[in-house]
């Protein structure tokens, strides 16, 4: 019996689209109920993101979660990567997924995916994190406006 998995229960369908995620609006997928979004997003932000742990900014601050879906069986959590290449990934993936089933063990299967379809931007960062986080340039700065500042002219993001 999988993960998540009740003796005695039906076996949970999905209906999933060409990525393999389920299909919201669909039998075995969709939205997840408010109080499961709260917990879900409370639990994630207790997930330090490796690169930032320094000063304490956590996947939720990063702006790395994008949405969180229901599915037949449990949950899935939708990421978007600061970088395809992040070589903590894995890690990060697992300590993601044990702080939701520890949050919400009634979840059932927790998945967190790569959203490859998004990318992402420093529009993302919470306001702590935007304050924390100086050395970036803002997004208008970067698709063509002012030049960046450097040096003693850095300026928080927003």
């Amino acid at each position: 019996m999988g993960r998540g998995a009740r003796a005695g229960s039906p076996p949970a369908l999905a209906v999933v689209g060409r990525g393999g995620e389920a299909v919201p609006g669909t039998a075995g997928g969709g939205t997840v109920p408010p109080e499961w979004e709260e917990r879900i997003r409370k639990a994630l932000s207790t997930v330090t993101d490796p690169c930032c742990r320094d000063v304490g900014l956590s996947v939720v601050d990063m702006g790395l979660v994008d949405r969180i879906a229901r599915t037949g069986d449990g949950v899935e959590v939708h990421v978007v990567l600061t970088t395809g290449w992040c070589p903590f990934t894995a890690y990060l993936f697992e300590e993601m997924r044990e702080a939701v089933e520890r949050a919400l063990p009634e979840a059932g299967r927790v998945e967190v995916r790569v959203d490859w379809g998004k990318a992402w931007s420093s529009d993302r960062l919470s306001p702590r994190a935007a304050a924390e986080l100086l050395f970036l340039p803002s997004p208008k700065e970067v698709r063509g406006g002012s030049p960046a500042p450097s040096g003693d002219e850095r300026r928080p993001l927003r």
